[in-house]
């Protein structure tokens, strides 16, 4: 698996952990991997501020791998973000429907889990700026 840089930021007083790909910055990858699809993640076991359980969150581990693995033949993960009670996993790709129907599958196997799927054609590199600009997380090379 890829690694990511990590930040810990704070939203409508409510902590909002974030995993971002170094990549996401280059705009290579939005060329060959457009369009956004989204998987969110109700958690089950939170914190009162919405952060998963330690424990409860050391279970998800596996899952976690097994969404990277689903979309990975089709695209990339770009951010995961953390926030009252939902992980979203956000991913770039060159094909909805491929990426969708992988992500369904894993829906299908990970049945107790409550999960949303999403998405938006050519939207993926929009959608990772606009984020970028409302949540100014440090990156390698920010000063």
């Amino acid at each position: 698996m890829l690694s990511y840089l990590t930040a810990q930021l704070k939203y409508q007083d409510m902590p909002l952990a974030l995993r971002v790909r170094p990549y996401a910055e280059d705009d290579e990858i939005w060329q060959r991997l457009p369009h956004l699809v989204t998987l969110t993640h109700t958690l089950e076991e939170v914190l009162s501020d919405g952060m998963p359980m330690p424990d409860y969150n050391d279970t998800l581990f596996e899952f976690d791998g097994d969404v990277h693995d689903a979309v990975l033949a089709d695209g990339e993960v770009f951010l995961v973000e953390t926030f009252n009670g939902r992980r979203t996993y956000y991913a770039c790709v060159s094909s909805t429907a491929r990426a969708e129907k992988a992500l369904q599958g894993l829906i299908s196997r990970y049945a107790t889990h409550d999960l949303q799927m999403g998405g938006k054609r050519n939207h993926a590199q929009k959608f990772y700026q606009r984020y970028r600009q409302d949540f100014k997380w440090p990156i390698a090379g920010d000063t």
